[in-house]
């Protein structure tokens, strides 16, 4: 709703509007909100998925009369970073999306705090990839659950947020049509290698130090965006199609490399908007220009 200010009786369980801030052509009972749950795995540290379970909220949000289930485009937005609340507050530019059909959901993943400090721990350190592969398990919930479409389904996130929708577009390019990654932290091993950047030696309480660690090193590596788009440190040194210079560079693991599912998801990854910075003092503008142009030398 838009900013209200209530007054609330815990003991009474009752609340009381007492100043109301109307918006321009809003109304309320336009809009429906539902908050779901999405089933996702849970890791233990740095390994496979074990056989539990965990629910990652959702809260959803749509224009009555301009819903169609399904078909409607649907925004989904996360950030799962540092303990922070992303709060299901009202805004304007929200608004007009929703006025023109599409539907606005948040996915809460872990290394967020709306579910609390654990919620945080399990998706920070040698969990982080939790909250990667929770991006994930929210968009195959919402397409099985009939909410979308992978032609209609759209990722967003910024800063480290952005290490989310880049990784999870990576590694399940098939479940989106369109990725928006803004300011996104995508080289995330190289920045934590280097303590002369800075804030880097502060960011290792939430990464992992990758300098004296070398779990925190393979942890990292497994997420990083810059390390893991398909094909990328093959094609840079080899011309597929020359099958000479492919048994000279590598001799003994070309019939290890799977092309074909390489090229798979090359021609599934969704469209991509990537934005930066010069004046970011968090993520430097070399790292999303340098992701930028990763994708592009493989994808051309």
């Amino acid at each position: 709703n838009v900013k209200s200010v209530l007054e609330g009786d815990v003991n009474a369980a009752l609340k009381v509007l007492v100043e109301h801030i109307p918006h321009k052509n809003y109304d309320p009972d336009m809009y429906e909100a539902v908050k779901l749950l999405a089933p996702a795995s849970i890791h233990a540290e740095g390994s496979a998925p074990t056989s539990g379970v965990e629910h990652i909220p959702i809260m959803l949000c749509y224009r009555r009369d301009a819903f169609l289930k399904g078909e409607s485009p649907l925004l989904l937005d996360v950030y799962g970073s540092y303990g922070d609340c992303y709060e299901a507050e009202f805004s304007r530019s929200r608004i007009s999306l929703l006025d023109r059909g599409v539907v606005c959901a948040i996915a809460w993943v872990r290394g967020g705090g709306e579910m609390g400090r654990a919620w945080r721990d399990s998706g920070r350190l040698r969990l982080r990839n939790n909250s990667v592969t929770d991006v994930s398990a929210c968009a195959s919930f919402l397409i099985e659950e009939g909410w979308s479409h992978p032609s209609k389904l759209a990722l967003r996130g910024g800063s480290a947020g952005g290490t989310l929708v880049s990784a999870a577009m990576l590694n399940t390019p098939e479940l989106f049509h369109a990725v928006v990654a803004n300011v996104p932290f995508v080289d995330c091993l190289t920045s934590m290698l280097d303590p002369n950047i800075p804030l880097t030696t502060i960011e290792w309480e939430e990464w992992g130090n990758p300098v004296k660690d070398s779990h925190a090193y393979w942890d990292i590596k497994q997420y990083s965006p810059m390390d893991n788009i398909p094909g990328f440190h093959h094609l840079t040194h080899i011309d597929r199609k020359d099958k000479t210079n492919l048994n000279a560079v590598f001799p003994s693991t070309i019939s290890q490399i799977d092309w074909n599912l390489i090229e798979r998801k090359l021609r599934s990854l969704p469209h991509i908007y990537v934005d930066s910075s010069f004046g970011d003092s968090r993520v430097a503008y070399r790292e999303p220009t340098a992701f930028v142009s990763r994708l592009r030398s493989v994808i051309s």
